[in-house]
């Protein structure tokens, strides 16, 4: 018998796993039960120049808001911040950032990216 806590977790996980192999999902191939778990994200240039340039951004995004880190004027500032960031690259920047979305998409992101 599996207990009231157990089965809302696995209710919960039931619930929230997603398809196509990302996520949490029930292998039931071989007609077990287990879950298999995948913490993979996709990766978008913007991500990427993010990861980069996130001074430059964070600099921005304060300089449009006029208002200090954190703030939800500086919050409100961010996105826009990024996008023109992302504009004023050089070709040749964009090729290599480009590059490092489709290896980060394939292959696992450097240890310095993952642990941030």
């Amino acid at each position: 018998m599996i207990s009231f806590s157990s089965q809302k977790i696995h209710n919960w996980l039931h619930n929230n796993r997603r398809a196509g192999g990302r996520g949490c999902s029930d292998s039931e191939d071989d007609g077990s039960r287990s879950l298999q778990f995948s913490n993979q994200k996709k990766w978008t240039f913007q991500s990427v120049v993010e990861q980069h340039k996130k001074v430059e951004i964070n600099a921005r995004a304060e300089e449009l808001s006029n208002a200090e880190r954190g703030s939800v004027q500086f919050l409100g500032s961010y996105r826009r911040a990024r996008t023109e960031i992302c504009k004023e690259l050089t070709e040749g920047e964009q090729e290599r950032y480009l590059a490092l979305v489709d290896r980060w998409n394939i292959r696992p992101v450097p240890v310095t990216v993952q642990r941030e």
